[in-house]
């Protein structure tokens, strides 16, 4: 059965500090250029939050103006309205959230933006990071926080061994701790080529890999940054 890691509603309180050291967002951009020429990447996935004072009604003009549709749903609260579109970067979805602070009387935007492709090609991946990076910094400050994953089928355990085992050396891995049980291997550390982090009992982290093995033999590899958010 997948495992959620968490409701993406949780990324607003996990705490993301910018580490001066790291320059990248993308772990599975980092490590392209070492990916076997047969690696099959079953999908990647961005989800970026942030926190703005900026009123929903600019933000909806430039999300048109880029060829995103407001959805209507009856059942959803006035204070939060969705846009989507498919485009070259996948399958995209905006959510605008409506949070007032008593107080302060004041009202602030929350964005969240959420974007998966599947099948992206080896050879494509960093002209894909590369626009996405542009996209985003259309509609978010600095302050923004991006949570990246790639997820990756291999066809046996040694398939997918080698290729955490490449992935830890490449990201120079350091804190890692590791659970497991018959089908499941979690690893979670922190690498310095990474931006953000977090503090968990004041050590950092940033890193998180995970492989399954399914039913048909099979194993199914998840890396994400600062945290999988993805079914693994």
């Amino acid at each position: 059965m997948c495992i959620v890691c968490l409701l993406l509603c949780f990324l607003y309180v996990l705490v993301l500090k910018v580490d001066v050291v790291g320059s990248d967002y993308y772990p599975v951009e980092i490590i392209s250029g070492d990916l076997d020429k047969s690696v099959l990447i079953d999908q990647v996935e961005t989800v970026v939050v942030e926190s703005v004072n900026r009123e929903p009604e600019s933000i909806k003009q430039q999300l048109l103006e880029r060829g995103f549709t407001e959805t209507k749903d009856l059942n959803s609260h006035q204070s939060k309205r969705e846009f989507t579109r498919v485009s070259d970067l996948g399958e995209e979805s905006f959510r605008l959230y409506l949070i007032n602070h008593e107080s302060s009387q004041s009202t602030v935007t929350k964005l969240q933006y959420h974007v998966t492709l599947k099948g992206l090609e080896r050879k494509e991946i960093v002209s894909y990071y590369k626009r996405l990076n542009s996209f985003i910094a259309t509609i978010y400050t600095d302050d923004r926080n991006i949570y990246s994953c790639g997820s990756f089928i291999f066809h046996d355990m040694i398939e997918s061994n080698e290729f955490l085992m490449k992935v830890i050396e490449t990201l120079d891995v350091e804190n890692l701790e590791q659970q497991s049980d018959q089908r499941l291997h979690m690893m979670t550390g922190y690498t310095k080529q990474l931006t953000q982090y977090y503090l968990e009992n004041t050590e950092k982290k940033n890193l998180q890999l995970a492989s399954r093995v399914r039913n048909d033999g099979s194993v199914y590899v998840s890396i994400g940054t600062p945290i999988l958010t993805i079914e693994y």
